[in-house]
């Protein structure tokens, strides 16, 4: 089996998830409910989409106030609708917002859907926009994940780069073994459909090995997510060959193929191992979600 180190990341040609486009709706999740993420969204002074991870990239299509902790700004209420005509086709892939409010954080969660006449709408990706500043996910407010800021931030979620969800059913959560050792916050926590940095998945040992066993096929990348703000290894098995990555809350790995495994393991001897979730060409695995994105918005 071949193995290499993993740092720069390697390339995948677009496809899929770079077609462009005219128009791009948005749609707010439904505040209260179940739903850990629908606190509501944070207030904010533009609203962006942008056709990389980058804030160079933002096309700022929504503008309320200027961009300052001290202005109230505004946020879209539980269910919003808003529909951006961009003039001409373009290939967005992430979502920003510029948030004026660092009073506690704030998250709601959201779909991007995209549209050649206006009228028929093809959802692009699903997520969870947020006003914390580490991590690419909301924390819960009362667990690690940063704190609230202003600014310019990169809501979690991204363009799906496959046109099938790999959530066909399978109840990852039973392909996860240990080395040693159990679970003592289960790793059903992992795949329930919100990534998040509590409630997740945690082993009773330190340093202990997680293993997840899987026949997904990747279009473009895997992510991997450990616990928030401390560092973890690991490795990805993608057509034989397997791909590490070290010191890491998170794990991004761009490559396609057919994933057979994914190892985890704290950096730390002296800490538990954590997994919060996993990501793969932007669909959430998801216990016992067949077709489906991953994200609850509900």
């Amino acid at each position: 089996m071949m193995q290499q180190m993993l740092l720069g990341l390697g390339s995948v040609a677009p496809g899929y998830g770079e077609t462009a486009h005219r128009y791009w709706r948005l749609t707010t999740g439904v505040s209260g409910g179940s739903n850990p993420y629908n606190d509501h969204m944070p207030n904010s002074a533009r609203l962006g989409y942008s056709t990389s991870n980058s804030a160079s990239d933002i096309t700022w299509w929504k503008n309320y106030t200027s961009s300052n902790c001290s202005d109230s700004g505004t946020f879209l209420g539980g269910g919003a609708v808003e529909t951006y005509d961009h003039g001409s086709a373009i290939a967005f892939t992430h979502f920003f917002i510029d948030s004026v409010y660092d009073g506690g954080i704030r998250s709601i969660s959201y779909k991007v859907e995209r549209s050649d006449n206006g009228i028929s709408f093809t959802e692009a990706w699903r997520g969870v926009m947020h006003n914390q500043t580490s991590g690419s996910w909301p924390a819960d407010g009362s667990s690690p994940g940063g704190v609230s800021t202003c600014g310019t931030i990169l809501a979690a979620g991204e363009r799906f780069q496959a046109e099938t969800s790999p959530n066909d059913g399978t109840v990852w959560s039973n392909n996860v073994s240990l080395a040693s050792g159990s679970f003592d916050q289960p790793v059903s926590n992992a795949f329930d459909g919100y990534l998040r940095t509590s409630p997740r998945a945690r082993t009773g040992g330190n340093a202990i090995l997680l293993t997840l066993s899987c026949n997904i096929t990747v279009s473009n990348f895997v992510q991997v997510f450990g616990e928030d703000g401390y560092p973890s290894n690991c490795t990805v098995t993608i057509d034989g060959t397997t791909y590490t990555s070290n010191s890491a809350p998170s794990h991004r790995f761009e490559q396609a193929g057919n994933l057979t495994q994914m190892t985890l393991v704290n950096g730390n001897v002296n800490g538990r191992t954590y997994l919060e979730g996993m990501i793969v060409d932007g669909y959430l695995l998801k216990d016992n979600a067949n077709g489906q994105t991953g994200w609850d918005m509900s």
